[in-house]
């Protein structure tokens, strides 16, 4: 008797062990935290410029892009800011204003300017303005990126910000970018950096620490060396002159980070990078359960006869 009630246990045992992942529930059902954030952004390109300049006609693809990542990251459209024509400093001060009257200090705000490098030392970098604007967001999750050449150049002006911000420039402060036309025939249209960082930041490959979350500084880490990979490989073959100016090496993205831990652009709502769910397959459920019932029975009357 002693025997077969332990080799009924042994039974129960084996059979739960193989029953019970049937049962346990998706991973994005245990919610550590709820994120209260919301996320403001001010997205600012230029493709058609005034006479003298030329355009940049990439259908405002880097626009796409932003609107396309963070609506995934779980931000609400109504929250984004897109300026799709010729901006002066005005404006750009205008689109800090929406993020100054939007966030609060729990609040992610981003800006994101794309243009020509000398259209922005004529214009954002000409004064204090853009800078003493820029200190006023009460967000203390600040992002700023700047798609251009000569990028470095403007987010050093913000680099004495006391609020915690990272900023982010698509190339060094006297290297020249890159935007692809879909006449050149090369695979990115736009900003080569802006392409990288963007698509790492809903890349489970870039989340380095493997928490469900690309920050902002992995999604550099993991784009930088693809960005510069990527100018040697295409665009210094189809472009001489910009290797030469750039000193025969590829660019350096820059990121300038006082902020303490890391930035998530992820909010509440967000798609996940990946689906980690086990779902439940009720006609083997069904079937276990029959087998189980079929064994108890079975065991209990072999211990009963012994």
């Amino acid at each position: 008797m002693h025997k077969g009630c332990i080799w009924l246990t042994g039974m129960f045992l084996i059979i739960t062990m193989v029953a019970s992942p049937l049962f346990v529930p998706s991973f994005s059902a245990f919610e550590l935290a709820q994120d209260t954030r919301e996320g403001w952004a001010a997205i600012l390109e230029i493709n058609e410029y005034p006479d003298g300049w030329t355009d940049i006609p990439t259908d405002y693809n880097d626009t796409h892009r932003w609107v396309d990542t963070l609506t995934t990251l779980g931000w609400q459209e109504s929250h984004l800011l897109i300026v799709n024509e010729v901006f002066y400093l005005a404006e750009v001060v205008e689109a800090i204003q929406f993020l100054i009257d939007n966030t609060d200090e729990s609040d992610v705000a981003l800006l994101f300017i794309a243009a020509h490098g000398v259209w922005l030392n004529n214009t954002i970098a000409q004064n204090d303005t853009f800078v003493d604007t820029w200190e006023q967001i009460p967000s203390q999750n600040k992002l700023l990126c700047i798609s251009s050449c000569l990028a470095g150049r403007f987010t050093e002006l913000v680099a004495n910000d006391p609020n915690p911000e990272i900023a982010i420039s698509a190339v060094g402060a006297d290297e020249l970018s890159w935007a692809g036309l879909e006449e050149e025939g090369l695979p990115i249209i736009g900003c080569v950096w802006n392409h990288f960082f963007t698509n790492a930041l809903l890349n489970i490959s870039a989340d380095i620490d493997s928490n469900g979350d690309v920050t902002v500084e992995e999604a550099y880490g993991f784009a930088y060396p693809l960005t510069r990979a990527y100018y040697e490989d295409y665009v210094y073959p189809y472009d001489s002159y910009i290797e030469e100016w750039n000193n025969f090496e590829a660019p350096h993205p820059g990121m300038d980070d006082n902020y303490e831990s890391q930035l998530s652009l992820r909010l509440e709502g967000a798609t996940p990078l990946t689906e980690t769910t086990i779902e439940i397959d009720w006609g083997l459920v069904s079937i276990l359960t029959s087998v189980v019932v079929v064994v108890v029975l079975v065991l209990v009357v072999i211990v009963k006869r012994r």
